[in-house]
């Protein structure tokens, strides 16, 4: 009788050969002359590939040995490798399959490995949901700069009556802004927007006159007279001269001494970058 030991990967390739060979003879014997011998024996290992592999003592007769030896210089793959498996090893098939090919040495998998899979990394947020409004004064604790970047045109922003009103959207980075789309409050209200300026830049507005708003970064473009024509209508406001590059996109309501003060009220605000 051979004796083939299987304690490494290179024996338990020519293991699950030796098995497969085996079962094929002794199943041809059995029908062919009906003698009744007894199918080879086996000892079952413990899990492949585990840290401390157990020796494996299988017998063959001599008659399947050189069949087997000759099998074993293939890899198993398929249905034989299937039924083999499920048989003898109790082993998840591609972990065997692995071993066979010669990629190294097969490890168990557990019965549901989908399970074992880490979870799908959590994505950042978008962009745009990163950005901070502010404002030069609120009118109300529910009318708030972010009211008008919440993509909710039934909320809106308001400042108070004041002088040189503004708005401003913090992009945590200087970047370039192509256009400004500004929707007004769907009331009454909607003709408050006129004579809009939009200014790109690095600089926040002050109560300084030096850092007023009016005085302070790129200018995108100035707006004289009604902005909009109805109720909850949008405006799509473009840089002249192309994009402009800032960390800060501001809008703000020009004042003068005939228009000394005024409300500056926005629905919603969106900005296209370069």
């Amino acid at each position: 009788m051979d004796q083939i030991h299987a304690g490494n990967a290179e024996g338990r390739h020519l293991l699950v050969a030796l098995l497969l060979a085996a079962a094929a003879v002794n199943t041809c014997a059995d029908g062919a002359s009906g003698d009744g011998a007894a199918p080879a024996s086996t000892e079952a290992p413990a899990a492949v590939g585990g840290a401390h592999p157990t020796r494996v003592l299988v017998q063959f007769k001599a008659a399947a040995a050189a069949t087997a030896r000759a099998q074993a210089a293939q890899p198993l793959k398929g249905l034989q490798l299937k039924r083999l498996l499920g048989k003898h090893q109790g082993v998840d098939v591609r972990a065997a399959s692995a071993a066979t090919a010669g990629r190294g040495p097969a490890q168990a998998l557990p019965a549901d490995a989908s399970a074992q899979r880490p979870p799908p990394p959590r994505l950042p947020p978008p962009l745009a949901f990163t950005f901070t409004a502010r404002q030069s004064t609120s009118a109300s604790a529910t009318t708030g700069a972010a009211k008008a970047n919440d993509r909710n045109a039934a909320t809106f922003s308001s400042t108070t009556n004041q002088a040189l009103p503004w708005w401003t959207l913090d992009m945590k980075a200087a970047r370039k802004v192509l256009s400004v789309n500004v929707t007004a409050r769907n009331d009454a209200t909607f003709n408050q927007l006129k004579n809009v300026e939009v200014r790109v830049g690095n600089s926040l507005p002050g109560s300084t006159a030096a850092t007023a708003v009016n005085k302070i970064n790129t200018l995108c473009l100035s707006k004289s007279g009604q902005l909009v024509t109805a109720k909850g209508k949008s405006a799509n406001l473009v840089c002249s001269g192309g994009a402009k590059s800032g960390r800060y996109v501001t809008i703000h309501i020009k004042t003068s001494s005939t228009l000394s003060k005024a409300t500056l009220s926005l629905a919603e605000v969106t900005v296209k970058l370069q």
